[in-house]
């Protein structure tokens, strides 16, 4: 099998900076974090314990919309894939090999933007489009001036203001 037998489907939507305001209705001390985001960080997860993380939350794809030449990916295999995107990579620009974070957390949603850890056999049956959304850590540490453009792009008084954006990438040979 040669690359020639796939073709390529990108997703992309934006990351952005869990807010300091926001952390505290998870009942975390320090760090940002969206409300509506709370349960998809894990219960033990410890901000103060983890200071060298930078946690984000970001939509993954849409569900059900497909491109003209249809491709896409559909309920029945979003249930199967979501939380195979847990410990998984997050890299930059496409470089596997240069890892930046890595998923703690994905689920579905029918707003683009609610970071909730909804019950995902609740969307088995929908037809309509819905989001796949995923909760990730940067490794603040060691990419200090990355996680530093993710927090400004965040804010929207800053003229960066969502300017950093995630895409995934799916290779495949046939969609069903």
């Amino acid at each position: 099998m040669s690359l020639d037998d796939f073709k390529i489907c990108q997703f992309e939507a934006s990351v952005r900076k869990i807010k300091d305001e926001e952390f505290e209705s998870f009942g975390l001390s320090q760090g940002n974090i969206q409300e509506t985001a709370a349960n998809l960080l894990p219960d033990d997860f410890d901000p103060d314990q983890n200071i060298d993380v930078l946690p984000v939350v970001f939509n993954l794809a849409k569900v059900n919309e497909f491109n003209k030449n249809g491709d896409g990916i559909d309920a029945k295999t979003a249930i199967a894939a979501i939380k195979r995107f847990i410990n998984k990579p997050i890299n930059i620009e496409h470089k596997k090999d240069k890892i930046v974070g890595h998923m703690i957390n994905a689920s579905f949603s029918e707003r683009e933007f609610d970071f909730k850890n909804n019950d995902i056999e609740s969307f088995a049956d929908k037809k309509e489009p819905f989001f796949m959304n995923a909760a990730g850590l940067i490794y603040k540490s060691v990419y200090p001036k990355l996680a530093e453009a993710i927090v400004t792009a965040s804010e929207k008084d800053e003229k960066s203001y969502q300017s950093i954006s995630t895409s995934w990438e799916l290779a495949f040979k046939e969609f069903e």
